[in-house]
């Protein structure tokens, strides 16, 4: 299943890495540029959004199954 999370917080990233334990793929979001680039660095799926922008514009967020 494909999961989005808005947000990559205390309570986001682990609730990821269980979900990707489970073979789910997870997307989190992150508003700063330092902060993308930690996620991914730990292996997270990760992508810039703000609330402010239109998330039509975030494939990974609207095609996601939750």
């Amino acid at each position: 299943m494909n999961i989005g999370i808005i947000g990559s917080g205390w309570l986001a990233q682990p609730l990821a890495k269980a979900l990707q334990a489970d073979g789910h793929h997870v997307w989190l979001t992150t508003r700063t540029a330092d902060k993308l680039a930690q996620l991914q660095a730990e292996g997270f799926a990760a992508i810039p959004y703000d609330l402010q922008d239109d998330i039509n514009d975030h494939p990974a967020l609207t095609q996601a199954d939750a």
